[in-house]
């Protein structure tokens, strides 16, 4: 009995790894979609008001999903550090700490650090919108490698059960 068990989980196991590994890429490509948004209201609210970076980060936030709110709440205390840290210094650590995100969209986002707060409000809804246009052509293709690679991943793990099935019984 403890070993039909035993068989069991071991199959179980690996066709959850083969899941997870589709759900993380289905992850990776509605966290690009929620940050490209959340840079898309930035841009748009630097267009219009330009309020101090402080309340415009707070209100964010609150507009915001998932990781474009972790991004805005978390650069709103990053502020509160400037005796610190600069602007800068503390956006780049947001972003290191963001999850579901690769180097090239790490990359994407830390250098708004540098632009935000620094410049007049045309240089930086021109940084935003192209960081934009970047996260969006990497969403697009954590897209297709989402619908390509997923059910790959899926059959493999079902696969890789079946066979740990087949092989200890």
């Amino acid at each position: 009995m403890k070993r039909l068990l035993g068989i069991c989980m071991l199959a179980g196991c690996a066709a959850w790894t083969g899941f997870r590994a589709a759900r993380d890429l289905r992850r990776r490509e509605r966290t690009l979609g929620e940050l490209e948004q959340g840079l898309a209201l930035l841009s748009r609210e630097l267009g219009l008001a330009a309020p101090p970076m402080d309340e415009l980060l707070a209100k964010l936030a609150g507009q915001s999903a998932g990781a474009a709110r972790t991004l805005f709440q978390e650069a709103g205390k990053a502020l509160e550090q400037l005796d610190v840290r600069s602007f800068s210094e503390g956006w780049a650590i947001v972003v290191q700490n963001l999850p579901d995100l690769q180097r090239d969209s790490r990359e994407v986002l830390a250098g708004l650090g540098q632009v935000l707060g620094s410049y007049g409000g045309g240089e930086q809804r021109q940084a935003l919108d192209a960081a934009r246009k970047e996260l969006g052509r990497l969403r697009e293709a954590a897209r297709a490698e989402w619908q390509r690679m997923g059910r790959v991943y899926q059959a493999m793990g079902l696969s890789g059960g079946a066979f740990f099935l087949i092989l200890l019984l």
